[in-house]
């Protein structure tokens, strides 16, 4: 595998570790092959039940709002990114505040306009299953409604990638984090995206 260690969270980012291995064989920076192997797994709808990403789902009001952090282990320089609307890859945007910020932190439409700025993509983050399974769940507050909701996440998580684990705690996390270490080097660590 090669001079490095990669940990990944949860059973679903084994698509950012084994992405990110990849980079790191090719000689990539740590931080920036890091941060795109958490890219690769916000890219994917069909790991958003697991609410990381393209195809998570909004906060209680509806809308779809990510965060997600990046730290560099040589300088332990931080950036982050929260309340990020329109962006599937908030971990793009964590680095180049890392990169290109005097702040560590940014926050709702300011990071936004600096995810824009920076050439990060600008598209919805919901898809019509994400868009539709918040609808059921807040039609009304009866029974009947739970279990249509629940019924919808229990099969998209069996049939999803993950779907060992479908049912467990594991199994619906809102974060996909990894840390990466270069043999005699100081470690990254990037902790996803979350809603």
């Amino acid at each position: 595998m090669g001079d490095f260690v990669l940990v990944g969270t949860w059973p679903f980012s084994d698509k950012a570790v084994s992405h990110t291995a990849k980079l790191l064989s090719a000689n990539e920076n740590l931080v920036t092959a890091l941060v795109a192997g958490v890219n690769a797994v916000e890219e994917d709808p069909l790991l958003g039940p697991y609410f990381v990403g393209k195809g998570g789902m909004p906060n209680a009001e509806g809308v779809y709002e990510l965060d997600a952090a990046v730290m560099r282990g040589s300088d332990l320089r931080v950036g982050a990114v929260g309340a990020l609307q329109n962006i599937v890859r908030p971990a793009a945007v964590a680095l180049q505040v890392l990169l290109h910020s005097p702040h560590s932190f940014l926050c709702g439409q300011g990071a936004q306009k600096f995810a824009i700025d920076h050439g990060i993509l600008y598209e919805s983050v919901g898809t019509p299953e994400s868009d539709a399974a918040f609808q059921v769940d807040n039609v009304c507050g009866c029974c009947w409604c739970r279990c249509v909701l629940l019924v919808f996440l229990t099969i998209s998580l069996m049939v999803g990638p993950g779907s060992s684990s479908a049912g467990g705690k594991e199994a619906r996390h809102d974060w996909c984090g990894g840390l990466a270490r270069r043999a005699g080097g100081s470690g990254d660590i990037n902790l996803g995206d979350g809603l």
